[in-house]
């Protein structure tokens, strides 16, 4: 038996073509303090030694300081039953959620699924997928409504450095899928991610979506570390050594590659980012591409998020970023960042549109065993039809490892 929690208390974007802060630092007011937290006991084990089973329960409350973005409380019991068959290449797994979510300012939804996998090993290095089962939610209709759900997919290993998975499945919004592909070369690695599902929290508190700077880029420090000795001798580990590359970026690793928006209903989400990470002797280059759409799918709400106010189902999130770190010395180095991101959006007789650009020049060096010290200069270039801005700042910062 297990028990998992978590806590977040940060600042968000209420509306995703308000104003953006490129740091908390920046508070106005389009940002609010937003916390949520989260509880989940569960149970893992063996049925006879033929099958492994597994429950768990979760709960989440959102709550935020905004009076038009609504608070959250969300429970989930999600099980699985999985084992093997007597044809030693086929293995099967059942699984069933049930969900709901409450909108203090929206209206309550529920969700059931339940459904079969059944995944044959050709080779050890690819192996296919289908699955078929029943869902049932009142996201689009005031009512429940069922659906039957099938889908088909594979994961492909061709190499220890090469990874490739697909998966395609029909649900009651339409073609659902997920598509991921990496490869780590010599001096370098690419991955890219591609998923369309129903998400029924913001992206900074779901754990399907955009994804945070910590997922995309520590896999990539990672890989610096473990390829440069020169680099990972002033850490005790490779982890710290990735840890340290992280804080030489312009935003904390908890912060959504694309800056989410607060929203109040349940949404179908297509998230695709492509990553690229290059090491040379002295520099590290790392170029990220995201790309975000999120759709309306209730049939009527009561909440004042982007939707309803802008009148829009549609909102369309893009950005990209160009990180440049020069080693200058074993205890110094010189970071170049870029970055641009868009959201648009289509509504009656008018078109929304918000551009947020940045760019960074930022010194760290090392100051003891577990101390780094920074300077950076930052210029934020905002675009709306409401409130342009345009912010040139100082920064200093301190970090200790412990």
């Amino acid at each position: 038996m297990y028990l998992d929690f978590s806590g977040r208390i940060a600042q968000q974007a209420i509306s995703a073509f308000g104003a953006q802060s490129p740091s908390n630092a920046s508070v106005n007011g389009n940002s609010t303090e937003t916390s949520t937290y989260r509880i989940s006991p569960y149970i893992r084990g063996q049925l006879a030694g033929e099958a492994n089973y597994s429950l768990r329960y979760s709960w989440s409350t959102t709550q935020s300081n905004a009076s038009t973005a609504s608070n959250i409380e969300f429970s989930e019991w999600a099980g699985q039953l999985r084992g093997a068959t007597p044809f030693q290449n086929l293995k099967w797994s059942i699984n069933a959620t049930q969900q709901n979510t409450n909108y203090s300012r929206g209206r309550t939804t529920e969700a059931e699924r339940l459904y079969v996998t059944g995944i044959y090993t050709i080779v050890p290095q690819f192996r296919i997928s289908v699955s078929g089962g029943q869902e049932s939610n009142n996201y689009a209709s005031q009512s429940v409504e069922n659906r039957f759900t099938y889908g088909y997919g594979f994961d492909w290993t061709p190499t220890e450095r090469t990874q490739i998975s697909a998966f395609k499945e029909r649900r009651f919004f339409g073609d659902g899928h997920r598509y991921s592909f990496s490869h780590r070369f010599p001096l370098s690695n690419i991955r890219y991610s591609d998923t369309k599902d129903v998400s029924v929290l913001p992206n900074q508190f779901a754990t399907v979506g955009i994804g945070t700077v910590y997922d995309l880029f520590y896999p990539i420090f990672y890989q610096i570390c473990s390829q440069n000795s020169q680099i990972s001798s002033l850490y005790p580990d490779l982890d710290t050594c990735a840890q340290a590359g992280l804080s030489q970026l312009s935003s904390s690793p908890n912060t959504q590659v694309t800056s989410s928006f607060l929203a109040s209903r349940a949404t179908v989400q297509r998230s695709q980012q492509l990553a690229l990470g290059m090491q040379g002797t002295r520099n590290t280059l790392t170029v990220l591409f995201s790309r975000n759409e999120s759709q309306s799918i209730l049939a009527s709400s009561a909440a004042n998020d982007d939707f309803l106010l802008n009148n829009t189902n549609n909102i369309r999130q893009r950005g990209f970023s160009i990180n440049l770190s020069h080693q200058l010395s074993a205890q110094s180095s010189l970071n170049l960042m870029g970055s641009r991101q868009q959201s648009t959006g289509t509504t009656t007789g008018n078109a929304l549109k918000a551009t947020t650009m940045m760019y960074q020049a930022s010194l760290t060096s090392k100051l003891g065993a577990k101390t780094t010290g920074g300077i950076s200069i930052r210029r934020t270039e905002f675009e709306n039809s409401t409130t342009p801005y345009t912010e040139n700042a100082l920064i200093g910062t301190l970090s200790v490892i412990f």
